[in-house]
């Protein structure tokens, strides 16, 4: 154990992060231990030798084994020679445990739109793990993402690599391996039960214990106006609920309209107020109502002012808001612009997800939660209130373009946001290009009351016209 500690402490500082933790973290577990992990008298143990094997399957869960530097099987049996083979294995090990919990990438780094932090396993924690295993190659491949979707695209990747069943597009390849990564910064435990909402697919699901109870249409944001992906506990169920207008509308789209008014008797110019008016806002400032006619919108700041839409059959948010507090102001909610879930492309509001039919997906959170009957949701329809969940129910905003069924089919959604190049062209170290489809393959369930459902698959292009009020501050 002499010479590794010698060794370790006469290594160059690694220039990445990631490798200059875990062999920081090699220096402390090996002055901690009294012996080596995987070398004996006369070589590498045979635990040693099941890690390199799989380490070197590594392609097999769309990672790299060119990634990874392993010592010979038949490492020299001198001291220098066995404690090399010592720290390379460990290494090798501490990287493939990082590069499977979703260190490979920093996902805000690959697009802003990743609001999500990969659970990374501390490096010492991962050697104790390993050493104190019965097999060192079941230990590993435990450290992949147990989810199934993960599990059924690992499968697919085989496929699509072996060309069988078609299965052999490189493009396909390279958006698996995109999708699978995507899944190692997704939490381990997503919740027994919990909400689903798929940006590509643009549906909204309620999954309880693995089946799904609830599946719906949702709008999603635009491309310049996109939903983030992070994962949120919903605390409230809002009935008839008042919008704030957000920062970003207020600054970007009523602003202008704003220093476009007040032009007075003789001005073709509208006053303040009556911009206002058209959209049911009111403004306040600290508190306080404040006369718009009276301000000079060129000469303020917009964003000192709060502008409200109350309750009612304009109100952008409709008859119920999902709330799961978030960084990004963002919810699921109704919205009187009916017309829009006709689309198989949806992607039209600021970064909130409209729900097709939210009053029933309010009585199945509700059912959940607190038991409650139609008949008690129907009341807070007609009246109104909030309602703060007894316990949080987690809520997962996702983008995967790959999916597997039951039976092993892939299914691939539109890129909307064009995420999948960029996720490929960061593993990759080099610019990716792949398709991105202006057509969304649309699987709708609906579950009623009944327990009837209807699925079918529809491709639609361009959206119809629509309420220029949604377009201009539809959330």
């Amino acid at each position: 154990m002499l010479a590794v500690r010698r060794q370790l402490a006469a290594r160059p500082v690694p220039r990445g992060a990631g490798d200059r933790e875990d062999q920081a973290a090699l220096v402390v577990f090996y002055a901690e231990r009294g012996r080596p992990v995987w070398i004996e008298k006369d070589g590498l143990s045979g635990q040693a030798k099941l890690a390199i094997a799989e380490i070197g399957r590594a392609d097999d869960w769309g990672l790299k084994a060119t990634a990874f530097e392993l010592p010979p099987l038949a490492p020299s049996t001198d001291a220098d020679g066995l404690s090399t083979a010592e720290i390379t294995l460990s290494l090798a090990v501490l990287k493939y445990a990082r590069q499977a919990r979703g260190g490979r990438l920093d996902p805000p780094s690959v697009s802003r739109k990743f609001d999500q932090r990969p659970r990374v396993y501390e490096p010492r924690s991962v050697m104790l793990g390993i050493a104190g295993s019965g097999s060192a190659d079941a230990y590993l491949r435990g450290l992949h993402p147990k989810h199934e979707q993960f599990v059924r695209l690992q499968r697919a990747l085989t496929t699509a690599r072996s060309g069988v069943a078609g299965e052999n597009s490189a493009q396909n390849v390279q958006r698996i391996v995109a999708n699978m990564e995507r899944w190692r910064w997704m939490p381990d435990d997503l919740g027994g039960f919990h909400v689903w909402d798929s940006i590509p697919e643009q549906i909204a699901r309620v999954v309880d214990n693995g089946k799904v109870v609830f599946a719906e249409k949702i709008v999603v944001g635009r491309p310049t106006t996109p939903t983030p992906i992070f994962s949120a506990d919903m605390l409230f169920v809002i009935f008839h609920p008042s919008w704030g207008v957000p920062t970003g509308i207020k600054t970007q789209e009523l602003w202008p309209q704003l220093r476009d008014s007040n032009g007075g008797w003789f001005s073709t110019r509208p006053l303040a107020s009556s911009v206002l008016n058209a959209h049911g806002l009111q403004v306040t400032r600290g508190g306080v109502p404040v006369d718009p006619d009276a301000i000079d919108w060129e000469k303020v700041d917009i964003r000192s002012y709060d502008f409200v839409q109350p309750p009612g059959p304009r109100n952008v948010l409709g008859i119920v808001k999902f709330r799961f507090p978030n960084k990004h102001d963002v919810y699921m909610h109704d919205t009187p612009e009916r017309h829009l879930f006709g689309n198989g492309l949806r992607a039209f509001s600021h970064g909130c997800m409209r729900v097709e039919n939210p009053v029933r997906l309010a009585e199945v959170l509700l059912a959940h939660d607190k038991g409650w009957s139609t008949a008690q949701v129907q009341d807070y329809v007609k009246r109104g209130g909030e309602i703060r969940l007894t316990t949080p129910i987690p809520v997962h905003v996702t983008y995967f373009t790959a999916t597997v069924d039951e039976n092993d089919n892939v299914r691939y959604f539109s890129d909307i946001y064009g995420l999948d190049s960029r996720v490929a062209s960061a593993l990759e170290g080099q610019p990716i290009a792949l398709r991105t489809s202006g057509m969304t393959e649309e699987p709708v369930v609906r579950t009623g009351r009944g327990g009837g459902s209807k699925s079918q698959v529809r491709r639609t292009g361009q959206p119809p016209s629509y309420n220029p009020f949604a377009s201009i501050f539809g959330n």
